[in-house]
Order: structure tokens, then sequence, then C-alpha cells
């Protein structure tokens, strides 16, 4: 999907929870182009691609409510250098 607005989420899975489930449920949206299992201060990162600011919240909403899901991040991508 290419859309017109491209996003970060940076994911938190709730502690002694498993980060590849949550991984799994990700891959199933259409709108995600990639998913990274990270170190740091975040669990997954997630590339996403939507069509307008309406369909993002919605995706916002949707990863939210995963279970296990702790917190969501996101960060548009305002341009490419």
């Amino acid at each position: 999907m290419s859309g017109k607005i491209e996003a970060f989420l940076h994911i938190d899975v709730e502690s002694n929870k498993n980060t590849a489930t949550v991984v799994e449920r990700l891959k199933e949206f259409k709108e995600t182009q990639k998913v990274f299992e990270v170190s740091g201060k975040t669990d997954i990162v997630l590339i996403g691609s939507f069509l307008n600011t309406e369909h993002f919240n919605n995706f916002v909403d949707n990863v939210s409510a995963i279970d296990d899901v702790k917190n969501v991040e996101s960060l548009v991508i305002l341009g490419e250098k």
C-alpha cells in the first residue's frame, strides 16, 4: 500500500509478554510496510503507509487495541533527505 502519509510507530509491549506474537499481528495489517523488534527504550518499530490522517488515526487505535500492547508513539515522516 502506498499512501500519502508515512510514519514510524514505536510500540511498547507489556513486561513478560511475547513480543513476537505482537509482531505477527502487526504484519497482518495491509498498512504495515516493515516491522522490527528492537532493543532499547521501545520493543517494536513499525513503518506504515496511510491514505490520510483519519486512516492513520484509526490504524494507531487498532494497534493500541492489540493484546499486550502497552503504549504506541507515532512519528509522522515529514520528508526524506
